[in-house]
């Protein structure tokens, strides 16, 4: 946490490159040669990096909202389940299990659908955006699973229109089960790799 506090007081004063985590140099000379090595590599990134910061978009979906309009507007769905009615126990078990699997790959596709939606109206205002992995649902102390995990390299001159666009998100999305949760300043861990040691 002290390592992170300090990376960002800097970030307020100008652009950083974060070193990866527990990144430890045992002497100024090592840290030196090391400086000297990466020179062009840092040089690039500081101009790509100036005027710039990290912000995170993570969105949570409840699935039984995109799995009741897969069932409402899939037409094979609909058919299947006006044919389950009346049919023997076996006929009608398969048949069950049909419609299960046809009603999760329509609410997957979907989710993909939205998904790309909402990344490319993301991404449309960063200089660069990330798809990152998920975090597991124990440990987002949400009521729903995370099903977006974006990364954004903003200029500090589009936040307002970030904010913008994610009340418009919420807007456009609440009716189908998504919550957005906005977060930065970061600095520019997921834009700034750095060759290994």
């Amino acid at each position: 946490r002290h390592h992170e506090w300090v990376v960002e007081a800097f970030m307020r004063c100008g652009t950083v490159i974060p070193m990866k985590f527990a990144t430890i140099f045992t002497t100024e000379e090592r840290l030196r040669e090391r400086l000297l090595a990466l020179y062009e590599t840092l040089r690039e990134l500081c101009g790509k990096l100036q005027g710039k910061e990290e912000w995170g978009l993570k969105a949570f979906c409840d699935l039984r909202y995109l799995q009741a309009t897969a069932e409402a507007e899939h037409e094979r769905i609909k058919q299947l389940k006006a044919q389950l009615a009346g049919q023997p126990q076996g006929t009608a078990y398969l048949m069950k299990k049909q419609l299960e699997e046809l009603v999760t790959r329509e609410t997957d596709q979907l989710l993909s659908r939205h998904l790309e939606s909402i990344y490319q109206r993301l991404a449309s205002l960063a200089h660069e955006a990330k798809l990152n992995l998920l975090t597991p649902h124990e440990l987002t102390n949400r009521k729903h699973g995370m099903v977006l995990n974006a990364a954004l390299l903003l200029e500090k001159t589009s936040v307002n229109r970030l904010a913008e666009e994610v009340r418009a998100l919420r807007q456009d999305y609440a009716p189908r089960g998504f919550e957005f949760e906005l977060v930065g300043p970061f600095p520019p861990y997921n834009f700034s790799q750095l060759p290994a040691c």
